[in-house]
C-alpha cells in the first residue's frame, strides 16, 4: 500500500511541476519572448521545453487551463 500511495504523491509531483512549466511558457510566448528565450529563462534544456513550446503554439487560442488540461490528458 505505501508503494502505491508513493507512485500517486510522485505522479502528482510530476504533473504540478509540469502545469507550472506549461502556465510559464503560455505566458511567455503572450510576451513574445523567442523560444531560445524561454529556455534560457526556465533553466531547462531545449529538449524537455519543445514538445510544451510546440503544443502550445498549436493550440494559443485555448485558454490557459484548458491548455494545461488538455496536455495533461494526451500524455496520461
Amino acid at each position: 500500500m505505501c508503494k502505491a500511495l508513493e507512485k500517486l504523491e510522485e505522479k502528482g509531483r510530476q504533473e504540478g511541476e509540469l502545469k507550472t512549466k506549461l502556465k510559464l511558457i503560455i505566458k511567455k510566448i503572450h510576451k513574445n519572448k523567442s523560444f531560445d528565450q524561454i529556455v534560457d529563462e526556465l533553466e531547462e534544456d531545449a529538449d524537455v521545453v519543445q514538445p510544451l513550446y510546440d503544443f502550445v503554439l498549436k493550440h494559443i487560442d485555448w485558454g490557459e487551463d484548458e491548455m494545461v488540461q488538455k496536455y495533461l490528458e494526451n500524455i496520461e
